[in-house]
């Protein structure tokens, strides 16, 4: 994992590997949160998921997530944009929901970008 990300899109390698008894597939999920929330801040949501192929026993491959962190945005209403608040960042790979895996933490510098009126 990079030490900064330097915009709302971003990708994620991940080997997945099968280590059960039958063919399977696996989906890798990645989530983010702020290091230091505020009271509207999330703790963890997800921002990309991807699934493996069906993998033989004891066979691996290598997925890639396609990332956007607009779920840990806000939005400004009078200014009609949201915005993805400067500052360190939690990633999460976890092997499954409730995983206590430790975050990599990345920097990320605030991004901004406009809403189509209707």
């Amino acid at each position: 994992m990079p030490e900064q990300i330097p915009t709302r899109f971003f990708n994620i390698k991940v080997k997945v590997q099968n280590v059960g008894n039958n063919e399977t597939s696996g989906v890798v999920q990645v989530y983010a949160g702020k290091v230091e929330r505020g009271e509207n801040d999330y703790e963890r949501v997800l921002i990309g998921f991807a699934r493996s192929s069906i993998l033989d026993i004891n066979k691996s491959e290598e997925v890639e997530v396609h990332c956007r962190l607009d779920p840990v945005s806000h939005r400004n209403d009078g200014a009609r944009e949201f915005e993805l608040q400067d500052g360190k960042y939690n990633i999460w790979v976890p092997q499954y929901e409730g995983d206590s895996a430790e975050p990599a933490v990345v920097r990320i510098p605030a991004v901004k970008w406009g809403v189509k009126k209707a």
